[in-house]
């Protein structure tokens, strides 16, 4: 996704990195790390790197648009 930002959901990949969070709510690499850190968004790792499944960030954004 790297430097082109879906614009429909079905476009994002099944799991997104840090990167991708970064690009899809325009916010820093340090903020997307942020938000999986203190657990606002559900994460996993694989080896030594983060992965956010789509869901689980589409349902974040979905959530924090409603408040």
């Amino acid at each position: 996704m790297q430097n082109n930002v879906a614009t429909d959901a079905r476009e994002l990949p099944l799991m997104l990195t840090i990167m991708d969070i970064a690009e899809l709510l325009r916010v820093s690499k340090n903020t997307a790390y942020n938000f999986v850190k203190t657990g606002m968004v559900p994460s996993i790792k694989v080896g030594h790197q983060i992965r956010v499944y789509r869901d689980d960030m589409l349902n974040y954004i979905k959530a924090s648009s409603q408040t």
